[in-house]
């Protein structure tokens, strides 16, 4: 099917979306691998540079994570002996969730890398419209597929 209007896509602001990157809401994934309340140090300083995300520039953020890195490197390289016989990382989730932010860098800043093109910087605007869509398709459960369809458009 051809679609009636053709767009242009710019950007995509995503929280998730597995086609576009895996693990790609950052806050819930640092959150998900240091807890709420974590007990090390070095994982309440990440959490705390982690909850700058949103609420602070890019420079400001990668030089938070670059000095965290500088003071916790030798924290997060650690190694023991396992029972295996090989080593492991001791504080695997620290250094899995710093990873994880240096690794996904390059996406977290489009907003503020193209300012030309007025993205926002979280996909809350998006989320909203979405729980409204899906609300009026609730409302009509037995809703045919042109319906739908028609539906959707003049959404």
């Amino acid at each position: 099917m051809i679609p009636d209007v053709l767009y242009n896509v710019l950007g995509i602001v995503s929280d998730g979306l597995k086609g576009l990157r895996q693990e790609f809401h950052q806050l819930m994934t640092i959150r998900t691998k240091l807890t709420l309340h974590p007990k090390l140090q070095a994982s309440q300083d990440l959490l705390g540079i982690a909850k700058m995300l949103c609420h602070t520039d890019k420079d400001s953020f990668i030089g938070a994570l670059t000095a965290w890195h500088e003071k916790w490197k030798d924290f997060i390289n650690e190694r023991a002996k396992g029972v295996d016989g090989k080593t492991h990382y001791v504080h695997k989730n620290t250094r899995s969730a710093y990873l994880s932010l240096k690794r996904n860098m390059p996406w977290l800043w489009t907003f503020y890398d193209f300012p030309e093109l007025q993205m926002p910087n979280t996909n809350n605007e998006l989320e909203a419209l979405n729980s409204t869509l899906k609300a009026k398709l609730n409302l009509h459960k037995g809703i045919s597929k042109e319906r739908r369809k028609s539906l959707f458009k003049t959404f």
